[in-house]
């Protein structure tokens, strides 16, 4: 059985020793989706030849029709080995197909999935995002999650096929279960805690389970109470659950402990809940094991029985467990931000405040659209009022209102962008209509602007009729004319030829006289005026409204 091994491939991959690497680009002769590889002058690669290529940090991804790959290196262009390869699954094409790309860009993966074509064998390896080989080409499958392969989280894993049995191995290689189950399969119970617990089959039913798995290969007791145990959607038998658990107490792990403490609390699962006692399991649980399992389940209960935060206050756990989750979520960072803000459980602390409310900014993917992130600006804003610091407030503010607030959080007004244009508002004691609204501020009719941020205006109940006056800015005429002063601009260079004569040498001479060069001075450019379109009047413009 042939194989390419890990050192000679990240050999050839990381071979760049020339000064000038090629890089892929398209033929004007042929579309952007046949590229080929050129260094400037000419191709190295005739465009066409691949369906796709793609650049990474190691190599060339040059993809064919038939969806087979060669791995080019990036210097040469020579194919790195004798192999051919398959992404496997599809694993790799939510790739960025973007010619010239210097780095693989990905969407979902985090990790690719190969099979070689050439071996009487084929084989699979896992590969990261540079196309660096994570291990050899030594299994008879590699199956990934595509769902959950764009989570947040530590390492995904894999199962992983060898001989005929399955195991489970990390994203970065790294073996948690040798291959030696016969039927292997993610477990579709217990949300957040996917990524931690395998389905065992039974080979000779497919449907049947057995029973469930960590990774550690213990028996997931906790996850096969909630799945046997549960009569329906809605009904579950706790006293039977809650019996399997507590006899088989010593072997149970932390995120079991927790599934004793949410069984007892949660409402889904009994109409009875017994809060103190699993409380005190939910307790146990995370303090045996930091897990965002056990922590989440906790701070669940935490967040739905406010009496429990009163008694945990009078500690630092509660503190230490939204510390621990603001690894995770924006919502934890925003309540310990909330608890140095406010003194809730903890000595009040601006400085702290500011950090996990800066911290809950940072850690979503859309801070125009996050209430949670919204609501933190809101938050900043205060607190550097607090410390006078008007650059970060005003910035803060600025968010704050991005993120489809209406009201100043310091003083409960409606921001100045909130106005329409046409209202007549008076502002710094003196009155004028809305001719623009922007994002960074409000234009007056008179060119005066409110910052975007402010609330110091007063609406006035009166007609915008006294206030529809030629654009200030262009003066009425629709046009602008800017200028650009001290423009450095070259002359023409000419050469005149002057014939002189008398020279003992070589006869008439040839004196040449160049005259040009740079000049300094003013240039004008005209053309439509930006506040009022062209219009030449500032209200009302309905076009303005558009801006």
């Amino acid at each position: 059985m042939k194989t390419i091994t890990l050192s000679l491939l990240l050999l050839g991959c990381l071979s760049n020793i020339q000064a000038q690497q090629l890089f892929v680009s398209a033929n004007s002769k042929f579309s952007s989706v046949d590229p080929g590889i050129s260094d400037g002058k000419k191709f190295i690669v005739k465009a066409g030849k691949y369906e796709q290529i793609y650049t990474t940090k190691s190599c060339f991804i040059a993809v064919d029709k038939n969806g087979e790959i060669d791995l080019l290196d990036r210097n040469t262009a020579k194919k790195i080995g004798q192999q051919r390869y398959r992404f496997e699954d599809g694993f790799a094409w939510n790739i960025k197909k973007t010619v010239g790309s210097q780095h693989l860009k990905q969407y979902e993966h985090r990790f690719y999935i190969l099979r070689n074509q050439n071996s009487e064998y084929k084989k699979y390896a896992l590969y990261n995002l540079d196309m660096n080989p994570i291990t050899d080409f030594v299994y008879d499958g590699i199956y990934g999650d595509r769902q959950h392969s764009s989570k947040k989280i530590a390492l995904e894993r894999l199962i992983i096929k060898k001989d005929d049995k399955f195991g489970i191995m990390l994203e970065n290689g790294t073996v948690l279960i040798e291959p030696k189950y016969k039927a292997l399969k993610k477990a579709s119970v217990l949300v957040d805690d996917i990524h931690d617990v395998f389905e065992v089959m039974n080979p000779e039913k497919p449907n049947e389970l057995l029973y469930y798995i960590h990774p550690d290969d213990k028996i997931a007791y906790g996850a096969n109470a909630l799945k046997f145990f549960r009569v329906s959607s809605n009904e579950f038998n706790l006293k039977e659950a809650m019996n399997y658990l507590l006899s088989n107490l010593n072997n149970l792990k932390p995120e079991d402990k927790s599934v004793i403490g949410f069984i007892n609390i949660s409402p889904f699962h009994t109409k009875t809940p017994n809060n103190d006692e699993g409380f005190e399991w939910l307790v146990k649980a995370y303090k045996e094991k930091q897990t965002y399992y056990t922590a989440q389940k906790l701070a669940y209960f935490l967040d739905r029985e406010k009496q429990y935060v009163s008694y945990l206050e009078q500690s630092d756990f509660y503190i230490e467990l939204l510390k621990y989750l603001s690894n995770f979520s924006n919502a934890y960072a925003y309540k310990l931000g909330d608890a140095y803000a406010y003194g809730k459980g903890v000595n009040r602390d601006v400085d702290k405040a500011i950090e996990y409310y800066t911290k809950t900014t940072n850690t979503s993917e859309n801070v125009l659209y996050d209430a949670t992130v919204t609501s933190a600006f809101g938050e900043l804003a205060k607190l550097y009022n607090e410390k006078s610091d008007v650059k970060n407030r005003d910035r803060a503010l600025l968010w704050y209102m991005r993120g489809g607030r209406k009201d100043n959080p310091l003083t409960g007004k409606t921001f100045a962008n909130r106005l329409s244009v046409g209202q007549v508002v008076s502002y710094q004691n003196k009155p004028a209509a809305i001719a623009a609204i922007t994002l960074d501020g409000v234009i007056l009719s008179d060119g005066r602007k409110i910052p975007a941020t402010s609330t110091e205006y007063t609406i006035l109940n009166t007609s915008n009729a006294n206030y529809l006056v030629k654009c200030k800015y262009c003066y009425g005429i629709g046009k602008v004319t800017r200028t650009y002063k001290n423009v450095t601009t070259y002359l023409p260079t000419h050469t005149t030829k002057e014939y002189i004569a008398g020279s003992s040498i070589t006869g008439p001479q040839i004196k040449t006289t160049t005259t040009g060069g740079p000049i300094t001075q003013d240039i004008h450019v005209e053309g439509q005026c930006s506040r009022c379109n062209g219009t030449g009047k500032i209200i009302p413009a309905s076009s303005l409204e558009r801006n």
